[in-house]
């Protein structure tokens, strides 16, 4: 390059707000976090953001949840943010001064890149978001001991094929993704119809709740005219949850787990306590 008009250096900023939530002002994308752009993870930080705090904004906005459930934006995304903000610099900053390493600092520096492949998918899903975990959140809560830890609340829900709904084949991320949260009834000791009726009554003034009965077999009928009938016939659903001897999964917007239980009270207290959402205790 020769004889050039402006030249200038570029330096990288990492920046973290101190607040992600002020009265009616929410910081979301590079309001809130700036860092390296290794990797785009201030794009894709800023959509989780976004996606994040969307649901929560609708029930609030329509009175439809106390408006302390805004708080938890923040609760879990300035984690996020923090951690993402300190890996870009941990990869961008060897880089920065890699042309001063001796040979030998070079040679550390690319073997500690090399992992092997359990190590390797961990970094994966790391560098690419996708182990987010929620699990310190207020929102989340488990009321059940003993069961998976991939599908705890706080953890992202995984997918399951082979399940049946309205008579065509599904899986079950092609019932969420939508703007209500997913409850799931598995079948078992907690299938019968006083348990759904009873989970009727706790999320009657709840639209913004679509509730599933899982069923391994094909015999139950007499649901609540809100439950919809869901078949696991491989019981692939029902196993991987851990939900062998019944329980229930709630299940947000963003496709995230925020509560289970093995005892169907406890879902009312969830939303009650928890959610702080407008519902009528039955009697």
């Amino acid at each position: 390059m020769r004889d050039a008009r402006w030249l200038n250096y570029f330096r990288i900023g990492y920046r973290l707000a101190d607040r992600f939530r002020q009265g009616r002002v929410f910081l979301a994308g590079d309001a809130a976090h700036i860092n390296s752009l290794v990797g785009g993870h201030g794009m894709n930080t800023g959509i989780q953001d976004a996606c994040n705090l969307a649901w929560k904004l609708a029930l609030a906005s329509k009175g439809l949840v106390s408006d302390a459930l805004l708080d938890s934006y923040e609760a879990e995304r300035r984690p996020v943010a923090e951690k993402m903000i300190a890996g870009t610099r941990d990869l961008t900053e060897p880089n920065d001064s890699y042309r001063f390493m001796t040979k030998a600092q070079k040679e550390t520096l690319i073997k500690g890149f090399q992992m092997n492949p359990d190590d390797l998918m961990s970094f994966y899903r790391n560098f690419e978001e996708l182990d987010l975990d929620y699990s310190a959140s207020p929102l989340s809560r488990d009321d059940s001991s003993g069961l998976s830890r991939q599908v705890k609340p706080g953890s992202e829900a995984r997918n399951v094929e082979g399940l049946t709904y309205e008579g065509q084949t599904c899986d079950l991320f092609s019932l969420l993704g939508g703007p209500n949260h997913a409850l799931f009834l598995f079948a078992g000791e907690l299938g019968d119809g006083d348990t759904t009726a009873l989970l009727s009554k706790w999320t009657k003034r709840l639209p913004w709740i679509e509730k599933y009965l899982v069923s391994i077999g094909k015999g139950r009928r007499n649901l609540p005219k809100d439950f919809r009938l869901l078949y696991d016939p491989q019981a692939q659903f029902t196993q991987r949850y851990g939900m062998l001897d019944g329980g229930l999964y709630l299940i947000r917007p963003d496709g995230y787990i925020s509560y289970r239980t093995s005892k169907a009270k406890g879902v009312g207290n969830y939303l009650a306590e928890v959610m702080q959402a407008c519902i009528s205790r039955p009697q």
